[in-house]
């Protein structure tokens, strides 16, 4: 079922207020594109007189049956947003949006991928965004939810690894929700870390199997997401760190039969000064399938 049609069907028939917000930072100007759509946008980033609120940041817009399909209309909008339900009137749902875009997490220790328990720090929260969603709320205790909820009722987004509209629906029996930003412990920010690597291989997965068809065939998925975690190694060793980098680096892997990694002339090339790693293998790829064209 094509998203925007999961969306519409999870968020049919419902009796409370609905809002989407809506993360700018996907369209090169949000603001212009959801007039276009007769639909109104409210900015959740401050504006002053002598700053604007950014088109990139998220806005809130409230919707209703016919709105709400003028909006899923946009082009990649299940990638960008987060729906909330409500009782609550649109100044109190506004305020309280407002409130959850900054969360507090644990300072980093020297050791990558560590954190302390000594202190934390203030870092956007994107709320807005169903990917961090997705990933973030189940890991949230009931003391967090609530703060995430206030006087929300119910949360839905489009989960991409999972192909589907989900929901999320607030509980009386949550404690009340504490003052404050949205607080992280070190073992939740461990778990998103680690959530977001398994999230990134299982897209590099889904990558090889569209585009490497022929030689992932015999794999089933744990095998293939074992060789894109071995193969992550090998690509951190030649100096790439984007999930991109990564994903080209399993493909050139697989269509070259594992004998990338005797090719000196091809690492020298990667290594090379005058871009990053990521940029040089991206070249590499261009170039590859323009020769490959009849």
């Amino acid at each position: 079922m094509r998203p925007a049609r999961a969306l519409a069907r999870a968020l049919a028939g419902g009796s409370a207020a609905l809002y989407a917000v809506v993360d700018g930072g996907r369209y090169a100007d949000l603001p212009r594109l959801l007039r276009e759509h007769d639909l109104r946008g409210l900015p959740l980033f401050l504006e002053t007189p002598r700053r604007p609120a950014p088109k990139a940041g998220p806005h809130l817009v409230a919707l209703d049956g016919a709105s709400l399909m003028r909006l899923l209309d946009i082009d990649d909008i299940d990638r960008a947003c987060v729906f909330w339900r409500t009782s609550a009137d649109e100044p109190i749902v506004f305020r309280h949006l407002r409130g959850i875009n900054q969360a507090r997490i644990p300072l980093q220790a020297e050791t990558p991928g560590r954190w302390r328990a000594d202190g934390t720090e203030s870092v956007v929260f994107r709320h807005w965004d169903p990917d961090v969603m997705a990933l973030v709320f189940p890991l949230l205790d009931e003391t967090q939810r609530s703060r995430l909820f206030g006087p929300l009722a119910q949360l839905t987004l489009y989960s991409r690894d999972l192909a589907s509209a989900v929901q999320a629906t607030s509980s009386r029996d949550w404690p009340p929700a504490p003052r404050g930003p949205l607080t992280f412990t070190p073992s939740q920010m461990g778990a998103i870390a680690d959530g977001m690597k398994a999230r990134s291989r299982r897209k590099i997965a889904r990558y090889l199997r569209k585009t490497a068809e022929p030689t992932t065939t015999s794999m089933d998925d744990a095998t293939l997401l074992d060789f894109v975690a071995a193969n992550e190694a090998e690509a951190r060793g030649w100096g790439l760190r984007t999930e991109a980098g990564f994903g080209r680096f399993a493909w050139l892997w697989l269509a070259t039969g594992g004998k990338l990694a005797q090719m000196a002339p091809v690492r020298s090339f990667v290594a090379a000064p005058g871009g990053t790693p990521d940029v040089r293998l991206r070249q590499l790829m261009r170039v590859a399938a323009a020769q490959a064209q009849p």
